[in-house]
Order: structure tokens, then C-alpha cells, then sequence
């Protein structure tokens, strides 16, 4: 039985094919989207990169005894802006990495609060299936023209807009995934061990407002023969992914396991989370300058 509390969204995506690029860049868009609409950054998050990057390489420019950044307030403010930004950043790069090793993940939460057990929101994510039969850059084109498509319809989602919102001000941010298997049953690669930790008997708190994001693509295209898909090379292939699988990927590689959320128990799932937190940055006004006008 689902939670009063639990708002659920299904947002349409056409996509000829969703490869493991198409999945992490998904999944950016809509943290993209929920860190500017809960007040976590203060413009939109490209805006923000942009202006971030611009401030640092002004800083660089500039000579040290004719900078005018003396003001120690603002160089702290600088600082945490710069932080916030690679903190982000830090997030989409490990979790590329991980949906390109691993082949069953089947959700994705985004939580909002001090820690993930006194959690104000949490967004649940359910995955679209990922072919890996098809190489990411043959279907960057149809990509771009969806995910703008994707930022738009988050943006304009009444069930997402903050009036309602528990999030008053900057907090934490964390990112946890939920996949099917035995808790402990992957050998991780170095990489993937050093950044997911496993979560046992994860229970999100009753009072926390949850949002459910169903990630839907939605194709007319028939089944395209392109890719690994040529039937001259996929048994070699086929062969070689599999060893190089049992060598290198760190999560179970299962293929009867690569369902879409739906199909899998929401209770059989097992969630790892990633160190550390994203922390929320908020434009203060000192002696009447912000890190953007001083």
C-alpha cells in the first residue's frame, strides 16, 4: 500500500535507444532541476556553473596585491560556492561510473535533510531498462533534443513546484541506489568501493514528504540493428563482455535482472549510498556585495 504522502509522476521520454549515457544523464537533469527548485543553488544549475567557472578564472587573472577580493567574508563565500559546484559535479561523475559498471540498477533516491534517516523530502527515481547492446555515442543526437525536452517538463511540474516544500533553506543532499541481489553479493571494482557503501534495512521516515519519478520511454522505432547488435561480431562480443564483466565490474551483471523498477519488489531491493553529502549554498548580501558583483 502506498503512502498518502507519496506523490507519483510519469514522465514520457523518446528515445530510440537507453544506453548507460542516456541513464546518468537522465538522472543529472533531474538533480539538476531539484537542487535549483528546492533552493539548494541559486540559479539554474548551468547558469550557476557558468558563473562559478567565469569567478574562477577572474581570480586566476587577477594579481594578488591589486585584487579587490580583500574582503574575507566574500572569499569564504567564494570558497563554499566553488565547493558546492565541485560537490556537484563529484556526484554525476560517480554516478556515471556506476551505471556504466553495474546492469541492474532499478531505482535512485535523491533525499533532502540533515541525514537520510530525519529526511524532509525524498524523490524515488525508477530507472528506465538500459540496452547495453547499443554504444552510447551512436545516439547522442535524439538525446539531447529529450533531455531538453525532460528539463522542461520538471520545470513545469505542478506536483514538483516548492510552494508545498518542507525546504526552507540550504540542507544536505543524498544520493542512494536501489538494486536487486543479495546485500554484500558484488565484488566491487577499487573505484566503485571507495565511493557506494551498503545500507541495511533502509527505511525512509514515515513523516518525510516522497515523490515517486517514473522514468518512461516511450519509442515508436523498431528494434534497430546497429551497435553490437550485428550478428557478424555478437557472439565474439558477447564473449568479451563477459570476461571482462567477471574482471571488472563490481556490482552482480545478471542480465534477468535488468528489469525496470517495476517489475522488481520494492522491498527486494538492496541500497547503497554515496559518501558524503551534497550541502546546499546560499547567496548572502555583504557590505551590499554579493560573490557576484564584488
Amino acid at each position: 500500500m502506498k503512502s498518502a504522502q507519496e506523490l507519483e509522476l510519469e514522465i514520457p521520454l523518446h528515445l530510440d535507444v537507453v544506453t548507460s549515457e542516456s541513464c546518468s544523464r537522465i538522472l543529472q537533469v533531474i538533480i539538476e532541476n531539484l537542487l535549483y527548485q528546492r533552493n539548494q543553488i541559486p540559479f539554474a544549475y548551468e547558469t550557476f556553473r557558468t558563473l562559478i567557472t567565469k569567478m574562477t578564472d577572474q581570480e586566476s587573472q587577477d594579481d594578488n596585491e591589486t585584487m579587490s577580493w580583500n574582503n574575507y567574508q566574500l572569499i569564504k563565500q567564494r570558497d563554499l560556492a566553488k565547493k558546492s559546484l565541485q560537490n556537484i559535479k563529484d556526484v554525476f561523475t560517480n554516478s556515471t561510473q556506476l551505471i556504466e559498471q553495474v546492469h541492474q540498477i532499478l531505482q535512485m533516491k535523491f533525499i533532502f535533510g540533515s541525514t537520510i534517516y530525519t529526511a524532509k523530502e525524498i524523490f524515488t527515481i525508477k530507472m528506465p531498462k538500459i540496452d547495453r547492446n547499443h554504444y552510447p555515442q551512436h545516439h547522442r543526437q535524439r538525446l539531447e533534443a529529450a533531455l531538453k525536452i525532460l528539463a522542461m517538463q520538471l520545470t513545469l511540474c505542478e506536483k514538483l513546484q516548492a510552494n508545498g516544500s518542507r525546504i526552507t533553506g540550504p540542507t544536505n543532499a543524498f544520493v542512494m541506489v536501489g538494486m536487486s541481489g543479495e546485500p554484500g553479493s558484488w565484488v566491487s571494482s577499487e573505484d566503485v568501493e571507495r565511493t557506494w557503501h551498503l545500507v541495511e534495512d533502509y527505511k525512509s521516515p514515515v513523516n518525510c514528504r516522497k515523490y515517486l519519478i517514473q522514468i518512461k520511454n516511450i519509442s515508436t522505432a523498431n528494434d534497430s540493428l546497429c551497435c553490437k547488435e550485428m550478428k557478424v561480431f555478437s557472439e565474439q562480443i558477447e564473449q568479451l563482455s563477459l570476461e571482462g564483466s567477471a574482471k571488472n565490474n563490481s556490482f552482480p551483471t545478471d542480465d534477468n535482472n535488468q528489469e525496470n523498477g517495476d517489475d522488481a519488489p520494492k522491498d527486494n531491493l538492496v541500497w547503497y549510498q554515496l559518501d558524503g553529502c551534497l550541502k546546499g549554498y546560499k547567496e548572502y548580501v555583504i557590505k551590499g556585495k554579493t560573490i557576484w558583483n564584488s
